[in-house]
């Protein structure tokens, strides 16, 4: 599993927009766990598989993390870009 590291704009961003009470930063993680159990889910599928590449169903899957009306979609948009998979 990867490791989530905030960057310094994360970091500016938190503090800007006063993102750093208790409860959205445990509702960040939470988001934030289920979203890496289930890339590694998906790729524990793949390495099963043959190491074959993410379907685009799977790759539907992720996507739904960055919809416009899912919590902290930005953050998960831009994961996903890192990822590749937007």
């Amino acid at each position: 599993m990867e490791k989530f590291i905030q960057t310094p704009k994360g970091s500016e961003t938190i503090k800007k927009y006063s993102l750093d009470h208790a409860l959205l930063i445990k509702l960040r993680a939470n988001k934030l766990i289920e979203f890496y159990d289930t890339l590694q889910k998906l790729r524990n599928n793949q390495i099963k598989e043959n190491g074959r590449d993410l379907t685009e169903a799977e790759i539907v899957i992720l996507r739904r993390f960055a919809q416009p009306d899912y919590p902290f979609s930005l953050m998960f948009r831009l994961l996903l870009k890192k990822l590749n998979l937007l």
